[in-house]
């Protein structure tokens, strides 16, 4: 199995939490929220640059900062991504990034479990 790379939150742990969802159909319902790192869209607009504008990436964005890929990016097991997530207690499962569809095959085996 392929490892999941995710962003790290402010303890350089793997950014997996719970929160309530602000958007769309489930607004204000509890979910865990799972925060994938790297990305090949760029968009200028991103406000999670940090999950993939690291030092030396030259594709615009709006603030124009890079950041350190080492102090932003983990990699988690689909296993330990799966037991931590359980371990919230929610029903719900938001999957954001970065790009998550640059990692459907960790995701798939995380989801299998």
């Amino acid at each position: 199995m392929t490892d999941l790379v995710l962003a790290t939150d402010d303890t350089g742990g793997p950014e997996i939490f719970a929160s309530l969802q602000g958007e769309g159909p489930s607004a204000g319902r509890p979910v865990a929220f799972m925060r994938l790192s790297r990305c090949n869209l760029a968009c200028t607009w991103c406000d999670t640059a940090y999950t993939w504008r690291f030092d030396g990436d030259t594709r615009p964005h709006r603030d124009d900062v890079t950041f350190d890929r080492k102090a932003n990016q983990v990699k988690l097991s689909p296993e330990k991504a799966a037991m931590k997530v359980a371990a919230l207690g929610q029903k719900r499962l938001v999957i954001t990034g970065g790009e998550p569809l640059m990692q459907t095959g960790a995701l798939a085996d995380m989801l299998a479990l």
